[in-house]
């Protein structure tokens, strides 16, 4: 199916959507050849009307909605993370398939694949993206997508059972509509927030069970509504400095000496770990916060650091203190340590320290993490070891699993 009028098709934007598609193929992101003909046949240009062709075309994020104090409410994802959740939605030629997240580009690649014997429904809970969505799937052929309007914590029942559904905004949990609308075999594919970090997950159905069989480092927009961020989550201001600590899983012990803690002088602790190259820190960043008790989202901008040092996440938490992972020097000459505040902040800088020499000896390199999300009532001694992450709906527990262990087969990247 390639239903755009072929005035769409001026010169300059095809070049640069062919030239974006080349470079997806080259880099991996798009694996089958469903997916290239989508790309190369649906105009993203015309998604984004109010942009530069440039920038529609560039390998990135176009924010669409912001709220009175400049957030981001919606936006298109970047083609190449577009196109690894497509390839990993699996789908073939008339299936039926869910998106929670309008942007309306995104439901006419899915059109494309599923052909026109499938059926596309894309959902969101604001009208205005709702009406934004519909009207550019109209203008470019695609009115055969359903635009619906509604909580996406509720999913789409009315044309369930779906092939697969794919969520395009940051999660805090895993409602029980979007497993039960999938089909046999079906899956969910879904950005979720992991004790303050971010990773886009595909699941598979296992007995009762949901494991995740690919993750990817990756942010969206916030879910909105009950489901959302906003509604799950304990904020903690820190002194005057205007830093706010965000804890969506779980809640510190002592919220109030915590808020001090910037108060204190900074206690650094370096465990002689290089970053290495290219540098990616992200499977350390989530060791850290499962061997850690409590773990906030905190802006890096606005956390307090020494010279010559850099702040990343995750900030951890004990007590009236808070760490966070940190880097100093740079190429061959850069370690990685924490730095933490407050009244016992040099044992918490230490002990980040050594869970990040036990990674570098125990996890770095192997098979990564394992993702399994049980039912919210069972019990703790019907689990496996590893740290458990309980949301409103489920009991989601994470693992590393030692190389050459049946565990391991199961294991994604972190």
């Amino acid at each position: 199916m390639t239903a755009i009028p072929a005035t769409d098709f001026d010169r300059p934007a095809e070049l640069l959507r062919h030239r974006l598609i080349d470079r997806l193929l080259a880099d991996g992101r798009i694996t089958t050849a469903a997916v290239e003909v989508a790309f190369r046949a649906v105009p993203r240009h015309a998604f984004v009307p109010e942009t530069e062709l440039e920038a529609a075309y560039a390998d990135d994020t176009v924010k669409t909605k912001f709220d009175g104090e400049g957030i981001c409410l919606s936006s298109l994802s970047a083609p190449w993370l577009q196109a690894l959740m497509i390839e990993q939605a699996a789908l073939q030629p008339g299936d039926g398939v869910l998106e929670i997240g309008s942007g309306g580009y995104q439901a006419a690649l899915l059109a494309e694949v599923v052909t026109h014997t499938g059926r596309v429904v894309t959902l969101d809970i604001d009208p205005d993206i709702t009406d934004r969505a519909a009207g550019c799937l109209e203008r470019t052929g695609y009115d055969r997508v359903a635009v619906a309007m509604g909580d996406g914590e509720t999913g789409y029942a009315r044309d369930a059972p779906y092939a697969a559904t794919i969520v395009c905004a940051q999660a805090y949990d895993i409602p029980p509509a979007w497993t039960e609308q999938l089909a046999p075999g079906g899956r969910l594919i879904v950005p979720l927030y992991l004790l303050g970090q971010r990773r886009t997950l595909t699941f598979v159905a296992d007995g009762d069970r949901w494991i995740a069989t690919n993750s990817i480092y990756s942010g969206f927009v916030d879910f909105q509504g009950p489901g959302g961020r906003a509604a799950n989550s304990t904020r903690i201001r820190l002194g005057d400095n205007g830093a706010t600590l965000t804890f969506v899983h779980g809640a510190p012990d002592q919220p109030y000496e915590l808020a001090g803690a910037l108060g204190h002088a900074a206690a650094q602790a370096w465990s002689g770990v290089l970053p290495g190259t290219p540098g990616y820190i992200g499977g350390l960043q989530m060791y850290l916060a499962t061997r850690m008790t409590a773990v906030a989202d905190c802006p890096r901008e606005s956390l307090p650091h020494p010279e010559g040092v850099r702040a990343f996440a995750p900030v951890c938490t004990t007590g009236g203190n808070l760490g966070y992972l940190a880097v100093r020097g740079a190429g061959d000459h850069a370690e990685l340590g924490a730095v933490a505040y407050g009244p016992q902040a040099r044992q918490l800088a230490e002990d980040m320290a050594t869970i990040i020499a036990d990674w570098d000896r125990d996890v770095r390199g192997g098979p990564g993490m394992s993702i399994a999300v049980y039912p919210r009532d069972i019990a703790d001694a019907q689990l496996p070891d590893g740290r458990v992450i309980d949301t409103t709906h489920r009991r989601i527990l994470i693992t590393w699993p030692d190389a050459d262990t049946p565990q391991a087969r199961s294991a994604v990247e972190a």
